[in-house]
């Protein structure tokens, strides 16, 4: 990534750019961001986290991690080059550029999913997205959650543009 990229953002930093709340929040930090190009988070899974059996252990859903590569994505795709305030990456503004509408990256579909080592509890996901191709109603990236170094899950993952109309709003900030 380009010496231009954020630092990190938190957990606050991440809810004002994505739709997801709290427990549907699958990542905690984002570590890396070159927007609307590339983004590295990170997943502390806990004993409070939802586990699934694997055996005669538990281990963090691999689905969620799926979940936890496009909710990365979706911070790389909507995060401003000059702002991390949910402004959408260039290719990705709304048409209307006043406060009454925003573009929301929809999941579209996976490709190439590849799962490998299981995360548990205690583990650090490490999660990475490039943005492969951005248009003006779609998006393509390719993510990957590593634990300790090793894959756990890769795949690429589309992404639709919609745009809504903030309801209520008049369009006038204050």
């Amino acid at each position: 990534m380009s010496n231009g990229d954020q630092n990190w953002l938190d957990s606050q930093a991440i809810q004002q750019i994505l739709p997801h709340r709290p427990p549907f929040v699958w990542v905690d930090r984002i570590v890396a961001l070159s927007p609307g190009r590339a983004a590295r988070g990170v997943k502390m899974v806990s004993r409070d986290d939802p586990l699934a059996p694997l055996g005669s252990d538990s281990c963090f859903p691999r689905v969620l991690m799926l979940e936890a590569i496009a909710q990365v994505a979706a911070v790389a795709l909507m995060a401003s080059p000059t702002s991390v305030a949910g402004e959408p990456a260039p290719g990705w503004e709304p048409a209307d550029r006043d406060a009454s509408s925003e573009v929301i990256p929809l999941f579209a579909g996976m490709e190439m999913v590849h799962f490998g080592r299981p995360a548990r509890a205690g583990d650090v996901i490490e999660i990475e997205v490039e943005v492969e191709r951005v248009r003006r109603s779609a998006a393509r990236v390719r993510g990957r959650c590593r634990v300790e170094g090793e894959m756990a899950v890769e795949g690429t993952f589309l992404f639709a543009r919609e745009e809504r109309r903030n309801a209520g709003s008049t369009g006038v900030a204050g």
